[in-house]
């Protein structure tokens, strides 16, 4: 008990609590049988039979909880919660079972204590067969139990003589029990502390290649941005030249090809700034009402050709001069808006802003929200709806187009 107690304290692992609560529980039950307790209440003769009950419940108690730790038993969500109901429904009946008679509540204790070790048997034996190395040890020690524990229970149920020769071997088979597990608990702790270092590195792997990616991101943006700078510029040029119509629509066709690169390119490096924590807001005053007005005939202007009425919904109470990042706000409203366009062929897209209260005189709590009459999403693909680089589905991308970047 003791020295399981010391390496709580090193591991501080859960898994050790209830096996030091089962180790002691099962002490107390065999000094309570054996009367050695009983010198610390000796006129509490009723208590001392019926203490007895209470340590086998809470024995029977926290085995159930050490074991599902032990064996891992999440894997099988149906075995892990009933592991979980019964100890705790144990755990309760070690405290009211002086509600009903003793010789009920003696037959109840036996039956479930059979019940249980068997069930823990086989559940072990499983656990094993699925590969689980530790559940070796812990099948062993608890058929070493069984064997012991059904003989024990059948002999005293059956009022059969020289009852102190089993409950000796009882004893050591409860000893030998503790052996078995510590040795079992010493793996499976070896195993978890593995795990959990496999784990930490596949997080590091994968954090160091997230890394490099974005860096690579961010590097080819970079370079692909400055000729794209040219190609905008030089077609800028030829666009005041005299031109036909037909070559006048090829130079607009460059030319928003080119905006919509330069937008992509930027929507890469601004998430290259985010994952690496170097992303910077501005704090400038800013005409708010004038910006959603801005943002507004932008986006009707890339809606020309489509039937849909774009409706911006102004609270009057809003506040007209507000301190915050512009240009990252027209940014999320751009993003949204071209979302919500891009996926609406009829009816109708909506912004509407509202100043939900006035904190202070120096702050509002303003809302944004922007709803459409678009396809919509699944349940399974909002699971996806910030990821980068992410569309529902490759069809949608074939007819809609983006990146799946602006929302991340």
């Amino acid at each position: 008990f003791f020295y399981h107690l010391f390496l709580l304290f090193l591991t501080k692992e859960k898994v050790q609590l209830f096996y030091i609560l089962y180790v002691g529980c099962t002490l107390l039950f065999f000094a309570s049988q054996q009367g050695s307790l009983f010198q610390f209440w000796p006129h509490a003769t009723q208590w001392n039979n019926l203490s007895l009950y209470s340590f086998s419940f809470f024995a029977l108690s926290s085995g159930l909880f050490f074991s599902r730790l032990f064996l891992n038993t999440k894997n099988s969500p149906r075995i892990h919660r009933t592991l979980k109901y019964s100890a705790i429904f144990l755990a309760i009946a070690g405290i009211f079972h002086f509600l009903l008679p003793t010789s009920l509540i003696a037959s109840i204790n036996s039956l479930l204590g059979l019940l249980l070790i068997i069930s823990l048997f086989i559940i072990a034996l499983q656990r094993y067969l699925e590969g689980l190395a530790e559940a070796k040890l812990f099948m062993i020690a608890w058929g070493l139990l069984l064997l012991i524990g059904a003989t024990m229970i059948i002999m005293m149920n059956l009022g059969m003589g020289n009852i102190n020769m089993v409950m000796l071997l009882a004893q050591l088979a409860f000893a030998s029990q503790q052996v078995l597990l510590s040795t079992g608990l010493a793996q499976r702790i070896n195993s978890l502390k593995r795990d959990k270092e496999e784990t930490e590195k596949e997080i590091a792997i994968a954090q160091a290649e997230n890394k490099a990616k974005t860096d690579f991101l961010a590097r080819m943006s970079h370079e692909i941005r400055t000729p794209m700078n040219a190609v905008l510029g030089v077609t800028q040029l030829l666009e005041n030249t005299s031109l036909t119509d037909l070559q006048q629509h090829y130079v607009n066709l460059l030319k928003n090809s080119g905006k919509l690169l330069i937008s992509i390119i930027n929507d890469i490096l601004d998430y290259a700034k985010i994952n690496s924590g170097n992303l910077s807001l501005e704090h400038a005053v800013f005409n708010l009402p004038k910006l959603l007005v801005s943002t507004q005939q932008i986006m009707i202007s890339n809606i020309k050709n489509k039937h849909i009425e774009l409706i911006f919904d102004i609270d009057d109470n809003l506040p007209q001069w507000v301190e915050a990042d512009p240009t990252r706000l027209q940014q999320i409203l751009f993003n949204l808006l071209s979302n919500a366009l891009k996926f609406t062929q009829k009816g109708s897209v909506r912004l509407e802003i509202r100043q939900l209260f006035q904190m202070n005189k120096d702050t509002s709590q303003l809302q944004i929200t922007i709803t459409d009459t678009g396809i919509g999403l699944s349940h399974e693909q909002l699971k996806n709806l910030f990821s980068a680089f992410h569309q529902a589905d490759a069809s949608i991308t074939r007819k809609y187009g983006g990146t799946g970047l602006g929302l991340a």
